[in-house]
């Protein structure tokens, strides 16, 4: 009875990742706003080879908290750090260790001049061989660095000038988007600690 209460309280969290829910959508514009701001060299890149920049590579990812990504002991370290992120830094913890798993891999990706082919297959067969140690710390350090660009209001979205030719309404539904990350993320030290024992 236990067993079957927490899956359906982990399934209530995951719902809204299928098809007939919105969060999918929600993920892949943050992911595109989160890019933009924080690594703008990748993203001209998955810009330029065949816009890439929908990410729909990180579906798998997103559908299961990358259940499917990591082996069987890691799952649950991520699971635990995206719950207990939802309550000390943010709800959308999941973006960044999203970005995390994609930064980790930047050099490679730059170096290769991968396209949306490539990027597929790149991250198929690295499936179940990240160093999910790596990728939490990454993540806690995009948190940190993301609540810093906040705190000093540091280049806010710079990126934006590379829809120029995008209509108003596209831009500002961007900045709406950014917004509404950003609007869930704190930069009390606390946090970073809490998400730290995860490690």
């Amino acid at each position: 009875a236990l067993a079957f209460s927490c899956f359906t309280e982990l399934m209530k969290r995951m719902n809204q990742n299928f098809p007939h829910g919105g969060a999918m959508d929600t993920h892949f514009a943050n992911m595109r706003s989160l890019i933009q701001i924080l690594d703008s060299e990748l993203f001209e890149l998955m810009h330029q080879n065949g816009d890439y920049t929908h990410f729909y590579f990180c579906y798998r990812w997103f559908l299961l908290d990358f259940k499917r990504e990591l082996i069987y002991d890691d799952v649950f370290s991520v699971w635990e750090t995206i719950w207990a992120a939802k309550h000390v830094s943010s709800a959308h913890y999941v973006l960044f260790i999203a970005l995390a798993l994609v930064e980790v891999y930047r050099d490679i990706i730059l170096e290769n001049n991968m396209d949306f082919t490539d990027i597929i297959k790149f991250f198929n067969e690295m499936a179940e061989r990240h160093n999910t140690k790596q990728v939490l710390k990454l993540a806690r350090d995009l948190v940190y660095k993301t609540s810093l660009k906040v705190q000093h209001k540091i280049s806010p979205l710079p990126s934006l000038v590379v829809f120029q030719r995008a209509s108003v309404v596209v831009i500002w539904n961007n900045i709406f988007i950014w917004f509404t990350v950003l609007i869930q993320i704190s930069v009390h030290c606390v946090c970073l600690c809490v998400l730290e024992l995860n490690l």
